[in-house]
Order: structure tokens, then C-alpha cells, then sequence
């Protein structure tokens, strides 16, 4: 999987500023990519400085912890290997 963009290594300083397809690609090259990898996210709405938590932004998590929940639960599930 292609990063979406590519890294700036000039302003880059750690892994928190990679995107999930450079998060991905990272692991991949690193051999620790998952066989299977599942993504539960809420896309933020304004990430000016000091802005606390938006409320469409709040709305969702509920759903996505249940989301999580439920894949995690799926998961627990399944036989050995699977």
C-alpha cells in the first residue's frame, strides 16, 4: 500500500505524524504488517489549537467504540489461526 503522500523528512520527527497509508506502508516494510488489519476511525473536524472536541465529532464516538467492541468481540471469537 502506497503512502498517501510522502513523508517529509525535512519537518518529520517521529512516527505520530504519519498517515494511516504511511503508517501501513511502514509496517509493511517493516514486516509487521498484521495479516489482517481493521480501521475504526471518526475523522476530526477543526484541529486549531485549544479547540476541544467538536460535537459531530462527539456524536460518533459512541458508535465507533462500539464498532471496536464488536470487532474485537469477533475476533475473540474465532478458532486459533483464523
Amino acid at each position: 500500500m502506497p503512502p498517501e503522500q510522502p513523508l517529509d523528512t525535512a519537518t518529520a520527527v517521529g512516527t505520530h505524524g504519519l498517515g494511516l497509508g504511511q503508517g501501513t506502508a511502514l509496517a509493511a516494510e517493516l514486516g509487521r504488517l498484521p495479516g489482517e488489519l481493521v480501521v475504526v476511525a471518526v475523522e476530526g473536524g477543526d484541529f486549531t489549537i485549544g479547540q476541544g472536541l467538536g460535537p459531530a465529532v462527539a456524536a460518533a464516538v459512541p458508535r465507533a467504540a462500539e464498532e471496536v467492541r464488536a470487532v474485537l468481540a469477533a475476533h475473540r471469537d474465532r478458532p486459533a489461526g483464523q
